[in-house]
């Protein structure tokens, strides 16, 4: 929002981007979802994913989870990413394997807490 750059004589609009969302619930444990992103500098760019729970016991369970995104430009499998995540009682721990091309290989790792 707002009426743009200017620079003396030169002005530009502001940057733009518009991200369209959903989720759909396959199965009570299994989900896909699908981003559209609309930047006003480049063209239409979308994402979509799913992820499959398996519950070990009532305390515990395993998230499988597949993505794909054309946000990068990296060649080889880029833009594709699995994962891991292990839900707990009260904490969780998720792991992504994400091929960044010439750049190599990119795990990434995340821990949660719930109150």
């Amino acid at each position: 929002l707002g009426s743009g750059l200017k620079y003396e004589s030169e002005s530009s609009g502001l940057p733009l981007l518009v991200k369209l969302g959903s989720g759909y619930k396959i199965m009570d444990n299994w989900v896909g979802a699908l981003d559209i992103l609309l930047p006003s500098d480049s063209g239409v760019k979308f994402a979509f994913g799913t992820d499959y729970k398996y519950a070990i016991n009532e305390e515990m369970n395993l998230s499988g989870r597949l993505g794909y995104n054309n946000k990068t430009q990296f060649d080889g499998f880029s833009g594709l990413s699995l994962g891991v995540g292990f839900g707990f009682k009260i904490a969780s721990l998720d792991l992504a394997w994400l091929p960044m091309g010439d750049l190599g290989q990119t795990i990434r790792f995340s821990l949660g807490a719930k109150f």
